[in-house]
């Protein structure tokens, strides 16, 4: 769907929860459309949502050809830049592992810090990759390697637009979209139900 049609949606699901007495109220934005504003403002946000969280068989990874830098003190471990559009992890191989890992963990949790004890980090076996931060970007830190530091497969879900959520997820985000509209506008008793709905169409 376009940007229109994605609004007008949601208007729509808005309208279907509402009690048939009811109007969508004018919150006071200074516009001829409030409400077309509110829902143009949140759709995005919303997309992401939905790019969060939908499982990855419904989404679209895309595929980077980032490589990998080793670390400069210890020759089995390195790091990942991130490529700038990247939200989410689908699964990262680098040539020597024995399988992928597929979610990373996050800079100060127990698994990354013992990453640093040689005993106890990942290995080809049982890889780990944290996110981490250097020189003020987001990398990944793989644990970690015997001799190469080459990148089998690094598939990730990018940051994307509402109009270019699939089409099989459009319902659940124009959901997720009229909830949080019911929550701008102060209709909180349709935020929940909403929620629910745009989960069960993720799924």
């Amino acid at each position: 769907m376009n940007r229109q049609a994605l609004i007008n949606k949601v208007k729509s699901i808005i309208d279907e929860i509402s009690a048939p007495d009811s109007v969508i109220i004018d919150v006071g934005v200074d516009d001829n459309n409030p409400i077309d504003t509110i829902i143009t403002s949140l759709l995005d946000e919303s997309a992401r949502e939905i790019l969060l969280k939908a499982p990855v068989y419904k989404l679209s990874p895309a595929s980077s050809a980032t490589q990998a830098v080793a670390s400069s003190t210890d020759p089995k471990t390195g790091t990942i830049d991130l490529p700038a559009d990247f939200l989410r992890l689908v699964e990262l191989k680098m040539l020597e592992w024995q399988r992928p890992v597929t979610e990373l963990n996050l800079q100060g949790s127990y698994t990354a810090k013992i990453q640093s004890n040689k005993y106890l980090r990942g290995g080809l076996s049982k890889p780990v990759a944290v996110l981490s931060h250097r020189e003020g970007k987001k990398v990944i830190e793989y644990y970690s390697v015997n001799n190469s530091h080459s990148i089998s497969r690094f598939l990730y879900i990018k940051e994307d637009v509402a109009e270019n959520i699939p089409v099989q997820l459009q319902d659940a985000l124009c959901w997720i979209c009229a909830s949080r509209v019911c929550a701008a506008i102060g209709e909180t008793s349709k935020v929940e139900m909403a929620e629910k709905n745009a989960i069960s169409l993720m799924m």
